[in-house]
């Protein structure tokens, strides 16, 4: 299905559509885990402050 899909479109398109959907995967994937860590070492303070998220 995603194979005859994808041959439907000119491969440059269907490429970049590709590495952007892996892209943003990655990123949230990275973000969720950061959060997840950061609430295991912080657990009491669930917001930290504007400079210390910067700063990191």
């Amino acid at each position: 299905m995603m194979t005859l899909m994808l041959s439907s479109f000119p491969y440059p398109f269907a490429a970049f559509i590709l590495s952007a959907i892996v892209g943003v995967a990655a990123i949230v994937l990275r973000d969720h885990l950061r959060d997840s860590r950061k609430k295991a070492t912080h657990p009491g303070r669930p917001f930290q402050p504007l400079d210390e998220f910067y700063n990191e």
